[in-house]
């Protein structure tokens, strides 16, 4: 054992050890626990045999997730970046679940970011094991204590093999329990929706009721508890139907948080079975496009200014110009084309992400004379508008405004040729 953990902190000090899934940079941005499982190489239970200040030596307990590893002893880094704290924050003896980057019969792995990756296990107050996780993504700054058994249920359900389908039945289950009294225990209550967000699918229609009771529920309507409702706006835009489009519309307009509106916005397509045409299709597109005449422009974060994580939201006009572009609604355009001659950056991406998501190359023209001059002193957005043009058109121009309008005009003649 001794050898083995000797062995581990040499390749933590060995120049060539990849570490394929560190940052390189002061900042990241955490995946959600369901894109880091799948990607990840090795999944275990491991207890820190040794800690050093680039990493530690981990003795595997238990494989999840890759070939079986029992007994090994890993060289991990990622634990911390080492600009921001002199040594990983885990003593030896530390159990915890590991979810790792690198060759799965190899010695040296990776966490996704030093923030994510690693779930510390440690006894409730009950006395029990339990399990410090996040569910990763935007709301990585969530940080939860769940029982194991629990735990394990939510992981079996994201690793690929013969018993997920299982897993995911038996936590979904155990989601719809706690849904049945929603307001006695908002954490447990915001775990069982995200559960369902992972797990549910179009036709669970008789998770509806149960995720509207949740929004009705007086203890969480307040504006403290709205990361519960961003999890029931979840739930609600994996499902279908009128009654899922037309609550979701409720909470985009008039959720008191701007996290709550921005991400019902951002489900309320995909609830739709007909996105162009439909009475409900052009009810909810004209109510976002009134909306999006007072909606905020500015991105949703929840870090400090210090916290190294850059996990936001869209603004909520950014997540109302996208539902309407991905409605296939044109109520957008003059919003979108104001939004473009702003000074506002974030406004500016908003209506750039309309125009990128709608794919119409016949308004190329419209957003190519929004870019600005050569002199222009925020010149510099023209490479945001070039993205955007290319999206639309197929063209490659880069940012000089003339090279797109002069496209655009070529365009035209050859159009009154066609006509």
């Amino acid at each position: 054992m001794l050898r083995r953990v000797l062995v581990a902190l040499g390749l933590l000090c060995a120049v060539a050890l990849p570490a394929p899934a560190q940052v390189d940079s002061t900042t990241w941005e955490d995946p959600t626990l369901a894109a880091a499982v799948l990607d990840a190489d090795l999944i275990v239970l491991a207890e820190a045999a040794a800690v050093a200040k680039n990493g530690a030596a981990y003795k595997v307990l238990r494989t999840l997730k890759g070939p079986k590893r029992d007994g090994a002893v890993l060289a991990i880094r990622g634990l911390h970046h080492p600009e921001l704290r002199e040594r990983p924050a885990l003593e030896q003896g530390d159990q915890s679940y590991l979810i790792l980057r690198g060759k799965p019969e190899g010695e040296g792995f990776s966490l996704p970011t030093p923030t994510l990756g690693r779930f510390p296990t440690r006894l409730g107050g009950d006395g029990q094991p339990e399990v410090v996780m996040s569910f990763g993504g935007a709301e990585t700054f969530v940080r939860l204590a769940l029982p194991e058994k629990q735990f394990l249920q939510l992981l079996g359900g994201l690793i690929p093999g013969e018993q997920i389908l299982a897993q995911r039945k038996e936590a979904s289950a155990a989601a719809r329990a706690v849904l049945a009294k929603p307001g006695d225990d908002p954490e447990a209550t915001y775990v069982a929706l995200r559960t369902l967000g992972l797990f549910a699918g179009r036709g669970d229609r008789e998770l509806v009721p149960l995720v509207l009771r949740a929004l009705a529920h007086e203890e969480l309507r307040k504006r403290s508890l709205f990361q519960v409702r961003v999890a029931a706006a979840r739930v609600l835009g994996k499902l279908s139907g009128k009654v899922c489009a037309q609550r979701l519309l409720a909470l985009a307009q008039h959720d008191p948080h701007p996290a709550v509106r921005s991400v019902a916005a951002s489900q309320l397509a995909g609830v739709l079975s007909d996105k162009g045409g439909s009475k409900a299709a052009l009810h909810i597109a004209r109510v976002l496009a009134q909306a999006s005449r007072e909606a905020s422009a500015q991105p949703v974060t929840f870090a400090d200014v210090e916290d190294p994580r850059t996990n936001q939201l869209p603004s909520p006009l950014e997540a109302n110009l996208r539902a309407l572009a991905a409605l296939q609604s044109r109520d957008g355009v003059k919003i979108a084309l104001s939004a473009l001659e702003s000074e506002d950056l974030d406004a500016i991406k908003a209506g750039l992400a309309y125009f990128t998501e709608l794919k119409d190359p016949r308004l190329a023209s419209a957003v190519a004379t929004r870019m600005r001059g050569e002199k222009s002193g925020d010149a510099w957005v023209n490479s945001l508008f070039a993205e955007t043009l290319q999206a639309m058109t197929g063209q490659k121009l880069g940012p000089k405004r003339e090279a797109w309008l002069a496209w655009a005009r070529e365009q035209a003649r050859e159009q009154r040729k066609k006509d």
